[in-house]
C-alpha cells in the first residue's frame, strides 16, 4: 500500500501563507475523496516553522534542506511499502479572497498534486514520464509530416 503525506510549512504572519491556507484546507478535504488516492493512506501535516522548526526537521530530515520560503509544500510518498519519494510543490494562490475562488484554486492545486504523485510512482518503477516522450514523439512526427508534404 502506498502512503502519501501532504506537508505544509508555514509562518503565522506570512501574507502568502495567509492567502494560501484556505486553498490548502480545501485540498485537504478534496484529496481524501480523489479516486487517484483510493488505495492510498493520506496524511496531512502542517508545521508553523517559527514555532515548530525543530519538530519539522526531526520528523522530516530529508525535507529540511528544501524548506525555504513560506509556504513550502511537499508531497512525501512511501511507495509499495519501502521506496520513499518526495517532491516540493509550488503553491497556487487564489486571485480573490472568497469561497468560490478558494475552491477553484484548490482543484487546480489538487491536479498538480495528482500529476506529481503519478510522476513519483512512475519514477519508482524505474520508468519515465510517458507523456513527456509521447509529446516529444508527436512534435517530431508533426515536423516530419510537414516536411514530407512539402516535398
Amino acid at each position: 500500500m502506498n502512503k502519501v503525506t501532504l506537508i505544509l510549512v508555514k509562518l503565522t504572519n506570512c501574507p502568502f501563507c495567509i492567502k494560501f491556507i484556505p486553498v490548502f484546507d480545501k485540498v485537504s478535504e478534496l484529496i481524501k475523496e480523489e479516486s487517484e488516492f483510493k488505495n492510498t493512506e493520506i496524511n496531512i501535516k502542517i508545521y508553523d516553522y517559527a514555532k515548530e522548526k525543530e519538530k519539522f526537521e526531526t520528523e522530516n530530515l530529508h525535507l529540511a534542506f528544501w524548506a525555504f520560503g513560506a509556504p513550502s509544500i511537499f508531497i512525501d510518498c512511501t511507495i509499495n511499502g519501502n521506496d520513499k519519494k518526495y517532491k516540493k510543490i509550488e503553491p497556487i494562490y487564489p486571485e480573490n479572497n472568497n469561497e468560490e475562488e478558494h475552491k477553484k484554486t484548490a482543484v487546480k492545486f489538487l491536479n498538480t498534486i495528482i500529476k506529481d504523485y503519478k510522476d513519483l510512482v512512475v519514477s519508482q518503477r524505474g520508468g519515465t514520464n510517458n507523456n513527456y516522450y509521447k509529446n516529444k514523439y508527436l512534435k517530431y512526427k508533426n515536423k516530419y509530416l510537414i516536411l514530407k508534404n512539402n516535398n
